[in-house]
Parts: structure tokens; C-alpha cells; sequence
């Protein structure tokens, strides 16, 4: 059974983007809409330089909406510290996905 599931997932990949070794996503062909999953870890306070990482994270998120994310494309952003996410980014990547 888990090698059908594994079978069918694995012909739904559109696309499959590794920027680093913080941020992946990858494009599912799904019906009624596609699915662009984006795994993030952002840096913590203890990052060096971490204002200019997670400015650096944003931007790529953005461009990876802007490329990807359009539509008819649910798009789910998930991982550790995406907490961190400021209410002015967030206002910024959904103007990329609409």
C-alpha cells in the first residue's frame, strides 16, 4: 500500500526546487488545484548576521511564490521558526500569490 501512495505522489512532482539548505519546496499536480509545499528553517537570535538571513529567506520565499506559487496553486509554507514571520512579510508573499 505505502509503495502505491509513494508511487502516486512521486508521479504528481511538477517541480521540485532546493535553493539551500534552508529553504526546499516542491509542486504537486493535484486536482482541483496544484499544491506548492515550501519547507523553511529560519535562523534563530543566535544566528550570526541573522537580520540579513532572514531578509535573505524572504526574498527567496518571494520568488519562489512569484515563479511558482501562481494560479490555481494552494501554497503551504511550513517549518521551524516560521513564526518569525512578520506581519509585513506575510502581507508581501500573499501579494505574490494572488
Amino acid at each position: 500500500m505505502f509503495h502505491i501512495i509513494l508511487t502516486i505522489i512521486t508521479v504528481s512532482v511538477v517541480k521540485k526546487i532546493v535553493y539551500n539548505d534552508r529553504i526546499i519546496a516542491i509542486k504537486l499536480q493535484a486536482e482541483p488545484i496544484n499544491i506548492l509545499m515550501i519547507q523553511v528553517y529560519m535562523p534563530t537570535s543566535e544566528h550570526e548576521d541573522e537580520d540579513d538571513e532572514v531578509e535573505k529567506l524572504y526574498g527567496v520565499i518571494e520568488e519562489i511564490l512569484e515563479e511558482d506559487g501562481k494560479g490555481n496553486t494552494n501554497t503551504i509554507i511550513m517549518g521551524a521558526g516560521i513564526m518569525l514571520l512578520e506581519m509585513n512579510h506575510i502581507g508581501t508573499l500573499f501579494d505574490h500569490m494572488a
